[in-house]
């Protein structure tokens, strides 16, 4: 029974020194990069890992190396959640990766800005100014409508 327990605890950790082979898919390249990272590596060091050997690679396009705070790992293409990049590669479960660039850095200041301006706009903006654009509307539609009216009654005095 001793000897059980032993070896399902020799299953259950790791040795984080050892390495394996990963795959990841950068967005936007033809296929996957393959290459040994230790089980015990985190995923902030293996995104700076993927991002050195694609440049190494010389593959297209080219990736800003420096700026890898910018990069997420996926589990995979479909997921929406993206690792922590403190989490082990060993604990992920995974061999299959996903590289994206992250949407949120830098874009939230620039989408801050544009909702500041739209708001800004709707504040200055003079609801007299929107009327003439509106009565334009308004009109074209009923002028569309009466020619069609108008063809319909056409064709009933030809059947008539």
């Amino acid at each position: 029974m001793v000897y059980r327990k032993q070896s399902l605890c020799r299953v259950v950790g790791y040795n984080k020194d050892a390495k394996v082979v990963i795959n990841v898919t950068v967005e936007g390249t033809p296929g996957p990069i393959r290459t040994m990272v230790k089980l015990g590596s985190s995923v902030d060091e293996t995104i700076r890992f993927v991002l050195s050997k694609y440049k190494e690679e010389g593959r297209n396009p080219h990736l800003d190396e420096i700026a890898s705070s910018s990069f997420k790992l996926y589990s995979s293409y479909f997921s929406l959640e993206s690792l922590s990049n403190s989490d082990m590669i060993g604990d992920v479960g995974s061999r299959s990766f996903y590289l994206r660039k992250s949407n949120n850095n830098g874009n939230n200041s620039r989408n801050a800005e544009i909702a500041m301006e739209i708001t800004s706009m709707e504040a200055n903006s003079n609801p007299i100014l929107a009327i003439p654009g509106l009565f334009a509307l308004n009109i074209n539609k009923m002028i569309r409508r009466t020619s069609k009216f108008w063809k319909f009654l056409g064709c009933i005095q030809c059947f008539g």
